[in-house]
């Protein structure tokens, strides 16, 4: 009996000493954060914290309710599309996201992949809760490789190949975000690098990483910080407002196809969300091209149109932080920018129809090659296409007839997309 009880009080004590070291560590963390955000207050941190470590659920924010009865609704009986979509959307069946490839002509799916969840936690063991969890993994903006195979992330999480079939090839046990684009081999994407730079107060560190789409190597990685630095952007870092932790926050890096009087192959240009601002750099050289800070604001995605025009889809949201961060919309409405680098102008394109596109967090667009604008309203689940003066056609990933579900960074393919791998495939549902 004794015993029993010294055993119980050493237990107890153990126990204490337990509980003083995670306080200690939590503590820790928060009086770190708040030297950062001095609005930050201790009861939202600790359940900020708390849901993470319980691996939230986002199914929650994965589905809308929406009265239609078809995927796609035509609203210009005229004009024939021929394309496709290549897109990941939340399947309430598989409780998960589904890479889909639609045929617009034929207004059904042709081809769909599942990503091998389980393979990829086995690769790549960092990443294995939160977004990385099957019930909240997007396969974020999936890129069609000529063999039918995929490469994609969770959106916070390893770069991932998979094939035709979804056989995983190789996963990258890095946290890679945002998009993914390509330049024939060549492979590029934002990536939060580890302590590329020595700092005596603590930031998140985006990148963008330059990979072999084969082996999956990374070749190189970039600090945006860095070369923001090297560039003397300091102002512009440091100079505004409080430095916060996720200052840059990169949501796209696009690399140049081609040579012109204005930019060379391989160029690389980027988005800072947090900066609002989008830049060109050349890496060969270490220097920035070009640089420039709105009108657009919280921005995402920037495409180059060639002699010396960009795109850029503005969010044109400000981030507003009292105890927690939100967006709030500048003027109720996101807006598609034209900048051409010979006048050093600004110019807003498709204003009548954007007027009626708010996606607050996310979004994207495309100029297609007839001049067409390609829009993905990623908040609110819809993607568009508008010719110049009217709405060609709205898509949905339609779940039944009450409900849509999410959509996770999509792609139009035009119809010259080599589909050949399709007659090939042989998979086992």
């Amino acid at each position: 009996m004794f015993s029993n009880n010294i055993f119980v009080k050493i237990l107890i004590l153990i126990s204490f000493f337990l509980f003083l070291i995670c306080l200690s560590a939590i503590l820790y963390e928060f009086y770190k954060l708040k030297k950062i955000n001095k609005d930050i207050q201790f009861i939202s941190f600790i359940y900020d914290n708390t849901t993470k470590i319980l691996n939230f659920d986002v199914n929650s924010k994965r589905i809308k309710k929406y009265k239609s009865i078809e995927a796609l609704k035509i609203f210009d009986k005229s004009f024939s599309d021929k394309g496709y979509i290549l897109f990941s959307g939340y399947s309430e069946h598989y409780n998960s996201s589904l890479t889909h490839l639609y045929s617009l002509s034929k207004k059904e799916i042709i081809h769909s992949w599942k990503a091998p969840i389980i393979n990829i936690h086995d690769m790549a063991p960092d990443f294995t809760r939160e977004y990385n969890l099957k019930k909240n993994y997007r396969m974020q903006h999936p890129l069609l490789l000529a063999n039918g195979g995929l490469i994609f992330s969770s959106g916070e999480g390893p770069l991932v190949k998979i094939d035709v079939c979804g056989k995983l090839l190789w996963a990258i046990n890095r946290h890679f975000h945002h998009s993914i684009e390509s330049l024939g081999e060549t492979i590029i994407a934002p990536i939060i690098l580890k302590d590329s730079i020595n700092k005596n107060f603590p930031f998140l560190d985006h990148g963008f990483a330059i990979l072999n789409e084969k082996s999956g190597n990374i070749l190189q990685e970039f600090s945006i910080l860095k070369i923001l630095e090297d560039n003397n952007f300091i102002g512009l870092l440091y100079g505004v407002g409080e430095f916060e932790y996720d200052r840059v926050h990169l949501n796209d890096a696009e690399l140049i196809y081609k040579n012109d009087k204005y930019v060379k192959e391989g160029d690389v240009m980027l988005s800072s969300k947090h900066l609002s601002t989008v830049f060109l750099y050349r890496p060969s050289t270490k220097k920035i091209i070009w640089l420039k800070t709105g009108p657009w604001l919280n921005q995402h995605d920037v495409d180059y149109l060639g002699d010396g025009k960009f795109t850029i889809f503005g969010n044109d949201t400000f981030r507003y932080n009292k105890v927690d961060t939100y967006d709030v919309f500048y003027k109720n409405h996101n807006k598609v920018y034209l900048y051409d680098m010979t006048t050093d102008t600004v110019n807003e394109i498709y204003i009548n129809h954007m007027k009626n596109i708010s996606t607050p967090t996310q979004g994207l667009h495309q100029i297609l090659e007839n001049g067409d604008l390609f829009i993905e309203e990623t908040d609110n689940f819809k993607i568009y296409r508008f010719g110049k003066k009217s709405k060609r056609w709205e898509f949905v990933n339609h779940l039944n007839n009450d409900y849509i579900g999410s959509i996770h960074w999509s792609r139009y393919l035009n119809s010259k997309v080599d589909l050949g791998w399709l007659d090939k495939a042989e998979c086992n549902d």
